[in-house]
């Protein structure tokens, strides 16, 4: 069978990872389960469709009204619902740059027989600040595609969505499910992985703060930064087996190259400051 799997810019079919910025082809050879080293793109939010019975990680403001119920689920057995203009939020462990998520989606409808209105939702950024939108639900579930909302360059933190509220509180009910933001994770490589292979996955690879590389040698080994010029600019790490190394705040706005000197493996990557 032939595996095709992508991730940021390393491609495997079978035992073959072709690096896509240099066209260089490796051959993996490994008694080991190889997908583990490419994952694919990921749900980024945990209890999305609020199946575990609770809010949490969901969280809310002291006061705020948002609730776990089991009237008019979207799918599973629970959604969750909220009475009046209060937020429910999540944010995430790492930031995920905007340049790297695939989707978010939310499905949201208001309470049966009563007047449609509207609905916020708020992309949350690492710079602490937010985009915000609306979106028209009525009393039918509806799925909303907010990925055009991002903003390019940023780094992505949280999902917050709001309830709201009119002249009759009667009518303030809506209900939110199966929330989804997709994204190309980062290559994290276990230290005990056994992996016979050079690698390196730098994510995202168009970054406007910082870039987060992850890498494996089983040699002892350099990566080296360079400008657009060939110039050596710096040695970012030294060293055997996997590491993570976060670089990129210090330069200019231009093209890199990354290049990994493991044993008798040279791997490249070309990075773009914005």
């Amino acid at each position: 069978m032939v595996l095709f799997i992508l991730l940021g810019q390393v491609v495997q079919s079978g035992s073959f990872v072709l690096e896509t910025s240099t066209g260089e082809i490796k051959v993996v050879s490994s008694t080991k389960d190889e997908s583990r080293l490419f994952p694919p793109a990921q749900e980024v939010l945990q209890n999305p469709g609020f199946e575990t019975g609770v809010l949490s990680p969901w969280y809310q403001a002291s006061g705020n009204h948002w609730v776990i119920t089991t009237d008019y689920p979207h799918s599973g057995r629970y959604c969750a619902t909220d009475t009046g203009n209060y937020w429910i939020r999540q944010d995430f462990a790492q930031p995920i740059p905007a340049e790297s998520v695939i989707s978010i989606t939310i499905w949201s409808r208001q309470a049966p027989d009563k007047p449609s209105y509207l609905q916020a939702f708020d992309l949350m950024y690492s710079d602490l600040t937010y985009h915000e939108d609306v979106v028209f639900p009525d009393t039918s579930w509806q799925q909303w595609d907010i990925t055009s909302w991002l903003t390019q360059g940023k780094e992505l933190s949280g999902l917050r969505i709001w309830g709201f509220n009119s002249s009759d509180p009667a009518d303030d009910s809506t209900y939110i499910d199966d929330i989804s933001i997709i994204a190309n994770m980062p290559l994290v490589i276990e230290e005990d992985f056994g992996l016979p292979m050079t690698t390196l996955s730098a994510w995202p690879s168009a970054f406007s703060s910082s870039c987060r590389v992850d890498l494996h040698t089983s040699q002892p080994g350099r990566l080296l930064l360079y400008n657009s010029s060939g110039a050596m600019l710096k040695e970012l790490w030294h060293g055997q087996g996997a590491a993570t190394v976060q670089f990129g705040c210090d330069l200019v706005p231009g093209v890199y190259i990354l290049r990994l000197d493991g044993g008798q493996n040279r791997l490249c990557k070309i990075v773009i400051k914005r």
